[in-house]
């Protein structure tokens, strides 16, 4: 336990962490963007502006 513990605190899995959760940020960001990107095109908000 002691083992997992101290790679915890380690700067490599502060790295990998950082990593993951930035990838997942990413991931997000573009679910967001294609979500809004179907309301638009659904909505034809472009052609009613």
């Amino acid at each position: 336990m002691d083992t997992f513990i101290r790679w915890e605190k380690s700067q490599e899995f502060k790295n990998i962490a950082t990593l993951i959760l930035s990838s997942k940020q990413a991931n997000d960001l573009v679910e967001i963007y294609d979500k809004v990107k179907a309301k638009v095109s659904g909505d034809n908000l472009i052609t009613k502006l």
